[in-house]
């Protein structure tokens, strides 16, 4: 039904100003003019309609149309757009969007039980059986920009990022945060998404939550879920259309092609399409290609092209009206002055010149009024194209959103979402806007831990939480959704976490390095196939150590590439010339990254390991997995001489922890740290102070004497008993450190790590005395 009230642009009531003024009225003799048809003519109008309609007020449609007509102007062009559009969509015709609602449900209700089946129920790593999504699903947040893209440089990283001090926190490699934005909200925003993220971070979990919300009704009600695992579709048989897929699994419902090609063109389709990056190597192209062009054959409805089409057509004729406007108005100035004083000189005398004078100037006051009416509604032109009839030819999401809000009821667009490992991506859909899937944050963490623990037992749901908080080294993996379910399975047979960390690393490596693929059957291309795992983890293994002991958390890309040909130059069957070799090891990079996640972009052409713990361990593994005894020597020695530096305690905790025996690298360390007494200049001071402590001791019977020596040691080192000593400051602060030295040393040995019992007792025996070698 076509509304009573009608109002003009403000481009409209420029031209109407423009109008008027060509017709020589003021407004008064306008609304004499104004003639008003209906069951009887009425011949002139009230000022207060005019007013209205030149101020942009809702004026009575029969009045519009009537000062239109006085003025000589199309009422249709000059109407406002928001008015014009409802007008238009008020005419059309919503049987056939009614029966497309029908259509719709059907479908949903025929493939619901599907759909549960395919994404309603989750089951990784060890579980004996499958879980329900919606029992352990948490929330996920994404970022807008995706990590790898950042242009920061390595200072930006670094700062506030320092091993040494005390209060680091280690679950976040950069104080470089991006905002995090909820999951949700970016699929409602964009019509076309690409999910990113590193191994296990939960991208098929997200998506198969979307539709799982989406058969229930919770999201996108009015839309069919379907859910694509793009490996099988790029696998099937005969190799078919994405069109002839969906086809085939609709049909089985006995929904007709006819149907299918329908509801696409209605844009009522949610369509998820998993794993870009699983695809084999021979296939991706064919699937790539197919998806693009998929995506963008079906990506509005006909409704939808046809209302945009409406809508540049008219924000093309507007601007062309206000080109025209420009014009006019110029020539207007010029040729009305032109004459204006033309005529004033040929018929002036010097009687009536006071007379024309003040013509003049009452002529200038009006066109100067009249002017800047013309110019304003100019001038605010681009206001009301902007928030009326917006450039929707930019982006479509952008043109979505607007139409949405004219025709709440009627404008659908189908929804394709792809998920890909964040540096798999090797083809840029133009279309699709990338955001990537966040790291778990501390509350995501606490989410997904309870809701675990509560099918069971609730109670060691908080006790997971209060030990994980508490060993700040594997909260650290705890931010990966799929560690983090690693180590809710550990904690779920024995209540606590491997007291040798080294164990709970080597299963989380071979979780990424093979287990997560090979569980779901798929097989990466394999750029670097001659590495074996064992190889990758010497490889990994060369570059923790290089790069913790140069301080290089974060390192470029060509150093990462340096340090990848140094290794692979030295395999059977290797490239050696440098180009190749460098190629090869861009390529190994990326593979790595792609494929396990261990490696990871925190900027443009800047990485770092994904967790410290996993550079730790490596850095670790460099002395354990060391054969030569000369070299096995030396790496111990330089352990020892970093045994005190914070960031060197968490590598010498995993290395004892992973030596076959230990023995030898506490013999090294008691030695080192005796060294210190016995080289001073005053060591015979220090050793009988040394001594009376250990007597102390000894004369208490108690079981464990390391502890009750430290408490003397501490007693010893007031201010009273060093100035009875007579010790020097330098000297106290020595037996500061060689104490602080058999604390750590004490702490090390009492690990989860095997030393044999001579060794044991011999360092007990003699702690915080000095044996003289």
């Amino acid at each position: 039904m076509v509304k009573r009230s009608l109002k003009a642009t403000e481009t409209g009531i420029a031209k109407a100003e423009k109008a008027l003024i060509n017709k020589g009225w003021s407004r008064h003799e306008l609304a004499g003019h104004v003639v008003i048809e209906g069951k009887t003519v009425i011949n002139g109008i009230d000022i207060q309609p005019i007013h209205k309609f030149f101020t942009g007020k809702a004026v009575d449609r029969r009045y519009f149309v009537g000062i239109c007509k006085a003025l000589g102007i199309s009422w249709e062009e000059i109407i406002s757009v928001a008015q014009d559009v409802t007008l238009i969509s008020s005419q059309n015709d919503f049987k056939e969007i009614a029966e497309i609602d029908v259509l719709v449900e059907k479908i949903r209700s025929k493939i619901q039980p599907d759909i549960q089946e395919q994404c309603g129920k989750m089951r990784v790593l060890d579980m004996t059986q499958p879980i329900g999504l919606e029992d352990i699903y948490t929330d996920v947040n994404v970022l807008e920009t995706v990590t790898g893209n950042r242009r920061l440089e390595l200072n930006e990283l670094l700062e506030n990022f320092d091993p040494e001090s005390d209060d680091f926190e280690r679950c976040g490699l950069s104080t470089i945060v991006e905002k995090r934005v909820p999951g949700l909200n970016v699929v409602q925003r964009y019509s076309k998404l690409m999910v990113l993220g590193k191994p296990g971070a939960g991208k098929t979990t997200f998506l198969k939550y979307l539709a799982i919300q989406c058969i229930w009704g919770n999201f996108q009600s009015k839309k069919i879920p379907i859910f694509i695992t793009l490996k099988d579709f790029a696998e099937a048989k005969g190799y078919p259309s994405l069109i002839d897929f969906i086809n085939q699994f609709l049909t089985c419902q006995n929904i007709s092609e006819d149907k299918v090609i329908k509801i696409l063109k209605n844009g009522r389709f949610l369509i998820l399409f998993d794993g870009l990056d699983e695809v084999r190597e021979e296939d991706r192209k064919r699937v790539i290609k197919e998806v693009e062009t998929f995506s963008r054959l079906y990506s509005f409805s006909d409704d939808f092209r046809n209302d945009q089409a409406y809508l540049i057509s008219k924000r093309k004729k507007i601007i062309s009206e206000l080109e025209s406007l420009n014009i006019d108005t110029n020539y207007y100035e010029s040729s009305r002055i032109c004459s204006f004083i033309a005529d004033l000189i040929e018929n002036m005398n010097c009687l009536s010149l006071v007379e024309e004078i003040n013509k003049l100037n009452n002529f200038f006051g009006e066109k100067e009024r009249n002017q800047y009416n013309i110019k304003t509604g100019i001038n605010n032109l681009k206001k009301d194209l902007d928030s009326l009839l917006p450039d929707i030819l930019k982006h479509d999401d952008q043109g979505l959103i607007f139409l949405s809000k004219l025709y709440p009821s009627r404008i659908y667009v189908n929804n394709f979402i792809i998920t890909c490992r964040i540096a798999a991506r090797e083809y840029c859909f133009k279309e699709f806007t990338d955001v990537e899937v966040a790291d778990f944050d501390d509350k995501q963490i606490k989410t997904f831990s309870q809701k675990w623990f509560q099918r069971k037992n609730t109670s060691r749901g908080k006790n997971f939480i209060q030990k994980l908080n508490n060993q700040k080294s594997v909260k650290e993996l705890a931010i990966n959704p799929l560690l983090l379910t690693l180590l809710c399975l550990i904690f779920e047979t024995s209540s606590d976490f491997p007291t040798n960390r080294s164990e709970l690393y080597e299963e989380g490596i071979a979780v990424l390095l093979k287990k997560w693929d090979a569980e779901r059957s798929i097989e990466r291309d394999q750029v670097y196939r001659k590495l074996s795992t064992a190889r990758k983890e010497d490889l990994l293994t060369h570059i923790a150590w290089v790069t913790f002991n140069q301080k290089d958390y974060f390192f470029k890309q060509r150093q990462a590439q340096r340090y990848i040909m140094e290794y692979i130059q030295n395999l059977p069957e290797a490239r050696t010339d440098p180009k190749t070799l460098y190629l090869d090891s861009e390529v190994v990079l990326k593979s790595i990254e792609a494929q396990h996640g261990l490696l990871v972009e925190r900027a443009k052409g800047i990485y770092s390991f994904s967790h410290l713990t996993f550079h730790e361990y490596f850095a670790a593994r460099k002395v354990v997995t060391t054969s030569d005894p000369k070299a096995l020597e030396e790496l111990f020695e330089y352990l020892v001489k970093h045994m005190a530096e914070k960031r060197w305690r968490e590598v010498i905790l995993l290395t004892v922890g992973m030596l076959p025996s230990a023995d030898r690298l506490f013999c090294l360390m008691k030695q080192t740290i005796d060294t210190k007494i016995i080289r001073h200049n005053n060591s015979e001071k220090l050793y009988q102070f040394l001594r009376q402590i250990n007597a102390n001791s000894r004369s208490a019977a108690v079981p464990y004497q390391a502890s009750l020596k430290a408490l003397y040691f501490a007693l010893f080192q007031d201010s009273a008993t060093c100035h009875e000593r007579n010790f020097q400051q330098e000297e106290i602060e020595l037996l500061k450190e060689y104490h602080e030295l058999n604390r750590l040393l004490i702490t090390y040995i009492n690990s989860d790590c095997y030393v044999t019992r001579a060794v044991r007792d011999n360092i007990e025996t003699n702690l915080l005395l000095p044996q003289f070698y």
